[in-house]
């Protein structure tokens, strides 16, 4: 996805080449408008899913599923040389177990303002509804994921903190070359006085604070949506750091816990030939939310792919050890890519074999279809 491309003027063309390049945009997003210093651009996004899932029928035995899991509307742009914005909205997992139910809504919401020179780092201010800058694969794009999905199991915000991992906030991003550096102040989980049935919960109604550091080692890995899978011949390798804290956040019998995030991460795009690269991702976890919260614990993935050509196999492992033993996970992920055209178009496998908690393993096979634009 591509917020939008800033700085433009007798540099601007040049800056907003780079920003296209460096986001994972909407492929072939159509411009709606064009006119001095204003552009508009419209993408949209579909990923039909099919499913079958262990004892996911009645009976116990096999389980099938057809839904939509994402369906967006993207519209972003520049308003000036300095003011830039981008809205999204989303229609998640729409038929899937039968419910028709669920609502389109206001997915990312926010306004940039380049507060830099034009001649200096770029360095910007946003404000609004936008993703909590913690790690690198939670900051990815949906259109250019490497796997079938998100690795969400191990991306465990606090409970009503966010939607979809996004939070209203401020925040401030710095383009410094190969250092990209993110941070923010967000609203997190809101303030809740105790009184039964309900706990008390940042009860000071204090904000969130997140941030992301990432230093590239090779090429540029940049972007306000981190790709996942790049269709480039230049490498890129880099490595970051994140965290999430908020005091509070966590309920608990014995008053509310905070909430502290650590991760740290590594992405590599290795070109190994002619339209072919190795492309792997890993990330290394440290919850801590008290000691009787099963999101407390230590875990991580790592995702690796091949891709020649239009085909590409991906495996990945999951892992979380949790202090208490609801909170557990191991998952192994077997899948594929078939790019009919890139991310604008394509076809994708996943074979997953997974243990949650203390229940026996299960295995579930997804297909699902992209459609962008």
């Amino acid at each position: 996805m591509q917020p939008h491309a800033l700085g433009r003027g007798p540099a601007r063309a040049a800056a907003g080449a780079l920003a296209l390049i460096a986001v994972a945009a909407p492929a072939h997003a159509e411009k709606l408008l064009g006119r001095d210093e204003t552009t508009i651009h419209l993408g949209l996004l579909l990923q039909p899913q099919a499913v079958v899932a262990q004892g996911g029928a009645p009976d116990g035995g096999p389980g099938t599923d057809f839904f939509l899991r994402r369906a967006r509307v993207m519209l972003y742009g520049d308003l000036t040389e300095r003011v830039g914005f981008f809205l999204e909205t989303e229609q998640l997992n729409l038929g899937k177990d039968g419910n028709w139910d669920t609502a389109a809504y206001l997915q990312d919401a926010y306004l940039s303002l380049r507060v830099s020179p034009s001649a200096a780092p770029a360095v910007f201010i946003d404000a609004g509804m936008m993703l909590v800058p913690f790690t690198r694969h939670a900051l990815q794009s949906a259109i250019s994921l490497n796997g079938l999905d998100y690795h969400t199991k191990l991306v465990l915000y606090p409970n009503q903190s966010t939607r979809v991992w996004r939070d209203v906030g401020v925040g401030a991003r710095a383009d410094l070359g190969r250092v990209q550096l993110r941070a923010g102040v967000y609203n997190g989980v809101e303030g809740v006085t105790g009184a039964d049935p309900t706990m008390a919960r940042n009860a000071d109604d204090l904000p969130r604070l997140a941030g992301h550091a990432r230093v590239s080692l090779l090429g540029r890995d940049r972007g306000v949506f981190y790709p996942g899978l790049l269709f480039t011949a230049t490498p890129v390798v880099s490595v970051g750091v994140g965290v999430d804290w908020q005091r509070g956040a966590i309920a608990a019998m014995a008053g509310p816990d905070d909430h502290l995030a650590l991760a740290a991460d590594a992405y590599a795009h290795l070109p190994t030939g002619a339209d072919q690269a190795i492309v792997a991702q890993a990330t290394v976890v440290r919850y801590d939310d008290g000691a009787a919260a099963p999101s407390t614990g230590y875990g991580g993935f790592l995702e690796a792919g091949f891709r020649v050509g239009r085909f590409e196999p991906v495996v990945a492992y999951e892992h979380f050890a949790a202090d208490v033993p609801a909170g557990d996970l191991r998952a192994i992920h077997l899948g594929g890519a078939w790019f009919v055209d890139q991310h604008r178009t394509n076809l994708k496998l996943d074979l997953t074999r997974a243990r949650t908690g203390t229940a026996a393993n299960t295995w579930s096979a997804t297909v699902q279809a992209q459609l962008s634009l």
